[in-house]
């Protein structure tokens, strides 16, 4: 078969055309979580919730003349797509980060001493990010006033002795803070990932404002799970809500 140049030309130039987005015959729902999303017409709109084929085995899709919800691997209609996608999703840190996390175990330093508190981070998809910190340390010391006396009576050598005065000095510590600002993350594995913070802060401590501060952070996070987070310099574990 002989082609023309011109039929050649066209097929060399269809090869950098990107192939059309599939449609689907059905609408695909996808459950994130206990959230139902879709119904999507559109690979392309999948791919965003299925981005591997590890995560095909494990998040459930349902679409019209399906007894039940199913392993989008399982399900007929979809078997071509993920076959093409990768077995791993590849790891975007910024990504992974985005959503709400805690920590009960969060150590922080004020006014000289070692607190032991909670902190909450939510990051957002556009780089922003806010935070609450608590922490309380109760701190109670019996303070001499008056140390104690022996008095003696020379005459009728009765004595006579006198405790000594003691009052509760309190030096507890409580501390609570609010703060906003921006985020990056960096790191292309999940064993090496940066986060940088720029935040402003703003401190109450025992119930006094304090002026507000600008800090820059930059911590190494060690990552357990697509849940579970430490930040290698604090110690602190971090749980997504």
């Amino acid at each position: 078969m002989h082609l023309s140049r011109r039929a050649g030309l066209l097929g060399a130039a269809a090869l950098f055309v990107p192939l059309p987005s599939v449609a689907l015959d059905v609408g695909v729902y996808v459950a994130d979580g206990q959230t139902q999303l879709g119904p999507f017409f559109d690979e392309a709109e999948i791919k965003k919730h299925i981005r591997s084929r590890t995560e095909a085995a494990t998040t459930l899709v349902w679409h019209e003349g399906m007894p039940t919800w199913q392993p989008a691997k399982d399900v007929p209609v979809l078997a071509a797509m993920i076959a093409a996608l990768p077995l791993e999703s590849p790891f975007d840190a910024k990504s992974f980060l985005v959503g709400t996390w805690r920590s009960d175990n969060h150590r922080f330093e004020v006014e000289g001493s070692l607190l032991i508190g909670t902190a909450a981070f939510v990051f957002s998809e556009s780089g922003k990010v806010t935070t609450q910190h608590r922490a309380e340390w109760i701190n109670r010391i019996r303070k001499l006033v008056k140390p104690g006396e022996v008095k003696r009576d020379g005459a009728t050598e009765h004595t006579t002795i006198i405790p000594p005065v003691y009052e509760w000095e309190d030096n507890s510590i409580l501390y609570s803070a609010t703060g906003d600002g921006t985020y990056s993350a960096s790191g292309s594995e999940r064993s090496n990932v940066v986060l940088s913070l720029d935040l402003t802060l703003r401190k109450t401590v025992n119930g006094k404002p304090e002026p507000a501060d600008t800090v820059q952070v930059k911590e190494t996070l060690s990552i357990a799970s697509d849940r579970e987070f430490t930040l290698a310099g604090n110690s602190a574990v971090f749980l997504r809500q």
